[in-house]
Order: structure tokens, then sequence, then C-alpha cells
């Protein structure tokens, strides 16, 4: 019988890890973490993302946070302070393909000036009213798509401003609710009206006809040109083969313990060996391909490097490897 490989993972309200190498024999991995009480601003993180000098960056109820390894700096809205953090709470943080760190926040887009240690702030207005920035994904190194609970809107980032009318009426007026490139394509997540793509060579938006009649999707992951994996909030996890248009979902079951734990799907990620981790509100998941199974791993407080908390909101592979679990 297979010895349990023994893999570590820090886990921050948050995780963080080592390379993991997985076999379909579960192995026991060991959580640490790192949470308030070593500088983190709040401990329900949103999204993570890594800049390009290795900092990591935390998007979180109460400000947005960066750790060098080390210690944090956390960036909070300061209303005497122009330069500041456009709000404390902030649902997206993203790095561009030049390096350039942008966060969305209730209030706005603060794009991070790094040789400064300042923000500058872009805010869209609607009815005179700020809106709220849930996603961001990049066009182009001078173009971001942007969603809002109003629709969707492009980011000229040469000329700081916010473009409508670089869509057509029909993609402006979609809410997204998961942005996610993968080449020329990126894929727009929907409450309630399923899954799109848009060319971005083409400038051509296509609605991808299996995917409706689902519940939000909350986030989306090509891990080949022939397996998209989407998250619902209440169906389940789906997998999308973009070719045929087949479409499988994996659902919960109390009777079957290689099912996936939990229905509501919060986020996607590829470790360093390709292998799918899969956020849901009840523990982590790891698909395994030659089963067609999963493995849970939960929060217990009996159990020494367990979960801090069972509900995983996002997840992030570092540049060594690294798993990030933000709970």
């Amino acid at each position: 019988m297979n010895s349990l490989k023994k893999t570590t993972i820090c886990l921050l309200f948050l995780c963080i890890g080592v390379n993991c190498v997985f076999s379909e024999v579960p192995e026991q991995i060991n959580f640490s973490y790192i949470s308030i009480n070593e500088g983190l601003s709040q401990s329900t993180v949103f999204s993570i993302d890594q800049d390009q000098r290795g900092n990591m960056w935390f998007a979180t109820y109460d400000g947005v946070n960066k750790y060098d390894g080390y210690s944090f700096t956390v960036y909070q809205h300061n209303e005497e302070d122009p330069n500041s953090i456009a709000n404390d709470i902030s649902r997206i943080v993203k790095t561009d393909s030049q390096g350039r760190v942008w966060i969305g926040t209730r209030d706005g887009l603060s794009y991070y000036d790094e040789k400064k240690d300042k923000f500058r702030n872009f805010f869209y207005e609607k009815k005179g009213k700020k809106l709220q920035i849930n996603g961001i994904a990049e066009i182009s190194p001078e173009q971001l798509l942007i969603s809002t609970q109003e629709g969707l809107t492009m980011f000229d980032i040469k000329e700081s401003r916010f473009v409508d009318d670089f869509f057509s009426t029909a993609m402006h007026k979609i809410v997204a609710s998961a942005l996610y490139r993968q080449g020329d394509i990126i894929y727009i997540g929907t409450p309630v009206d399923g899954l799109y793509s848009y060319s971005i060579p083409q400038k051509k938006l296509e609605k991808i006809t299996p995917i409706t009649e689902t519940k939000q999707i909350q986030a989306i992951l090509q891990q080949s040109p022939t397996r998209i994996w989407i998250a619902t909030e209440g169906t389940g996890l789906l997998l999308l083969n973009p070719k045929t248009k087949e479409v499988k979902a994996y659902h919960h079951s109390s009777s079957n313990p290689k099912s996936i734990s939990s229905n509501y799907i919060r986020s996607l990620a590829l470790d360093s060996q390709n292998r799918l981790w899969i956020g849901t509100f009840n523990d982590l998941n790891i698909y395994h391909e030659g089963s067609d199974s999963f493995v849970s791993y939960s929060s217990s407080p009996v159990e020494s490097g367990s979960l801090s908390q069972r509900s995983v909101r996002s997840i992030f592979m570092d540049s060594q490897g690294g798993m990030w679990l933000g709970t």
C-alpha cells in the first residue's frame, strides 16, 4: 500500500504552499496560516494575485494587502488623501502583462503606482453614483475589460478613462459575475444568462449555448483546448468541451464520498502538475482525472494542520508553484 504523501501548504485565512505532486491516492496536506494575527487587515480574502517583484496581493473587505513574505503593507482609503485606494472594500486584484497592479473596489478602479507607493483612482459613474468594479480582464496592454453591476465597459489605460462605446450594445449590457481570459478569448460568466465568449481579434461576442439556465457562474478556467471548467453557485461544477459543445455536470452526493463536497463552487485554479483545485462553500476539493473523482480537505478544530475555515473563496498558484487559499 502506498504511503500517504505529506504536503505542506500555508493557509492565510489564506493558504500558502510548496509544490505539490498528487497521485490517485489521497494524501495528507498540512495547512499553516497567515491571518489578522500576522498583519492581514481582514480575514475575508476575495482575490489573490502576485506582482512582478514576487509580492503577494490580497483583496479583502477592509483594504488591499501586499505581502513580501515577511510582513504586510495594508492599503486603506483615506478621505483626506486622494492618492489612497478608492475604497476599503476591494473585490478583485489583477496584475496585467506589463506588471501593473489593478484593484477593483466598491467605488472604482485603483492603479498602484509602485514607484510612488500610491494609487491613482478612476471612477465609473452612472446617474451620479460611483459603480463597484467586480471584475478585470486584460484585452491588450492598453485596454482592460471591466465588469460592474450595470454591465461591461472598457478602460483605456493610456487615456485614463472608461469607454462605453467600445463594445456592442449587447455586450455592454451584460452583467458579468466572472471574467477569464485564455489566449485570445475572454470568457464571461453571468448570474442568470449562462456563458459567453468574446474574441479579442474579431471583436465578436458569442453565447455558448450549452450553458443555459444555470445559476450564477462564479469562476471559469480552461485546463486544455477541450476542457473548460465552470463553477456555479448552486448547480455544481460543469465541464465544457468547447469543440463538441458537450457538458458534463458534477454534483455533490451524500452517498458518494468521492463526489464534489458542495454544489456551491467559489474558485478554481490549477497547480504546477495541472491538477484542478476547487474552492467550495464546504471544503477544498482536488479533482483526480484518472478516477474522475474528488478528494476533499476540510476544517477541524481538533486536527492540527487542517483548513482554517471550510469556505474557500479564492485560490492562486504563485510563481514558484505555491498554492494560496483565501478563506
